[in-house]
């Protein structure tokens, strides 16, 4: 089953965040805490993780757009890992993004 994941702000916004969450999934999901570095910087962040068929990806999008609004952020990143070569999302106040997908690091050659 695929895994969703919102990377969003955090610290004081999480209960904000898990609010907004739990309207949309109140069967259950996950919020890390931690610190987001960027250009220079450092804030609070939170990534919201949802464990939910692949049909639920409309529902996750609107629970980004809804978290985007109520932080006032510029943009959010949706990811599924579902998909090793699928783009993340980024949603913005007008648009949305699609992000590069991840690049996979390869472990050491069997060579024998």
């Amino acid at each position: 089953m695929p895994t969703f994941r919102i990377y969003t702000e955090g610290g004081k916004l999480t209960e904000k965040v898990a609010s907004i969450a739990a309207k949309h999934f109140p069967n259950g999901f996950t919020i890390f805490e931690g610190r987001g570095h960027w250009q220079g910087g450092s804030e609070p962040a939170a990534v919201v993780e949802i464990v939910q068929p692949k049909s639920a990806k409309h529902e996750v999008e609107e629970t980004a757009r809804e978290i985007r609004q109520e932080n006032n952020q510029s943009a959010v990143l949706v990811t599924d890992t579902a998909c090793k070569d699928c783009p993340g999302h980024w949603f913005t106040k007008s648009e949305t993004i699609e992000a590069p997908p991840p690049k996979m690091l390869e472990g050491p050659k069997n060579v024998g």
